[in-house]
């Protein structure tokens, strides 16, 4: 069983039935029934033992958990059940982290950061960066900037850009010292992110509008020089 449940001070005696009862995870029409035992959950995890035996107990069956992914709620079972966790890829150790999180499971948040941590590259940096500030991981934050800097070519002209939230897009095109081969990288990777937000916004994705979306959100790079961008402009 998950290490995890020892930290439980004190769990209620079974009130109940304690065989299978089904959980469905998942979001909207994408959630997968599994197989649970309640008193496991309860030991496991204090938002179990409080959503399964308190006085607000869930009496629906089956129980529903709509915000965790299926595949990541599998993988949170399996650490309560067997103390073993399979992460493939940095976006499941985020999945599951979230759970882990919501349900007071700290060696399982533990074990998604170290994971993380050992498994960031160009293309999952960013979205690294983003767990690490959403569970206030400053550690992790710095590690995944200075990673961000160092490969910033990579990292800028990656897919992955386009997808981050504008307090991200502003801290890494804020950074200073990019191991940049032309500060177009930087240009380019705003007006790609500022379509996508465009797209993002339900705006006509014109020439207004991307301009528009940089300024409100004021991403322009000042360091880019002008005949840099005439030149980018005159080959597209």
């Amino acid at each position: 069983m998950g290490g995890d449940r020892y930290s439980l001070p004190s769990f209620h005696p079974l009130r109940g039935p304690s065989c299978g009862h089904t959980i469905r995870a998942g979001y909207s029409k994408m959630t997968t029934g599994q197989m649970a035992h309640k008193l496991i959950l309860a030991m496991a995890s204090p938002v179990f033992e409080a959503m399964l035996f308190g006085e607000m107990a869930e009496k629906m069956q089956p129980i529903l958990i709509p915000d965790v992914y299926p595949d990541a709620f599998q993988t949170l079972l399996q650490y309560i059940y067997t103390d073993e966790i399979n992460l493939n890829s940095v976006d499941k150790a985020v999945d599951v982290c979230y759970a882990a999180k919501k349900y007071l499971l700290p060696q399982l948040v533990r074990e998604c950061t170290q994971y993380i941590w050992k498994d960031m590259s160009a293309n999952n940096v960013c979205k690294a960066y983003e767990f690490a500030k959403l569970f206030d991981v400053p550690i992790l934050m710095e590690k995944c900037l200075q990673a961000v800097a160092s490969s910033a070519d990579e990292v800028l002209r990656s897919e992955s850009i386009s997808d981050l939230s504008i307090d991200t897009i502003r801290v890494i095109l804020s950074l200073e010292e990019m191991n940049l081969s032309s500060e177009l990288v930087v240009f380019n990777a705003a007006h790609r992110w500022a379509e996508r937000e465009a797209e993002r916004r339900d705006l006509k994705i014109t020439g207004s509008n991307i301009r528009e979306v940089k300024k409100l959100h004021q991403i322009a790079s000042n360091c880019i020089k002008l005949h840099q961008i005439a030149s980018n402009c005159i080959n597209s």
